[in-house]
């Protein structure tokens, strides 16, 4: 049996869990996930969230959240596997799936009053940290984000 193979089995396998998109998995702060600095990570069909940062977002908050990670099971539905291993090793690919997935907090920001300078700033400064695992550097991060929300944020 290929890696493939067994990848999409243990898919199939979790796609049977009763879940809800709109309640996520509430994992321990301790938990392996969050060494990276990441608070919530997606893999379809399930949405996994640092318990602290979860439990410190207010209701409008989380659903901004969860706008982020529903994009993510979006992009992923069609096939898991071959989007984390692209995630994983493709920066590019990556960097390209994160910043539609952030269109959610630029909206929501900008909404709120943010001026589009500090929603750039601050989604830009993620984007090119650790957290992402370094896929990119800040001025790579402000011109995809340009590039891909130009009424938005130019």
């Amino acid at each position: 049996m290929s890696f493939l193979s067994v990848v999409k089995s243990v898919v199939n396998k979790v796609t049977t869990l009763t879940y809800s998109p709109s309640n996520p998995i509430i994992l321990p702060d301790s938990n392996i996930m969050w060494e990276s600095g990441a608070v919530g990570i997606t893999t379809y069909p399930i949405i996994y969230v640092k318990s602290s940062y979860w439990a410190g977002l207010s209701t409008a908050l989380k659903a901004v959240f969860m706008n982020h990670e529903n994009t993510h099971l979006s992009q992923q539905k069609s096939n898991v596997a071959l989007y984390a291993l692209k995630y994983a090793i493709d920066k590019t690919y990556r960097l390209s799936m994160e910043v539609e997935a952030y269109g959610a907090e630029v909206t929501y920001y900008i909404g709120l009053g943010y001026s589009k300078a500090v929603v750039l700033n601050m989604i830009a400064t993620l984007l090119a940290s650790s957290t992402y695992l370094n896929m990119c550097t800040y001025a790579q991060a402000i011109a995809a984000l340009k590039a891909k929300y130009p009424k938005l944020l130019v």
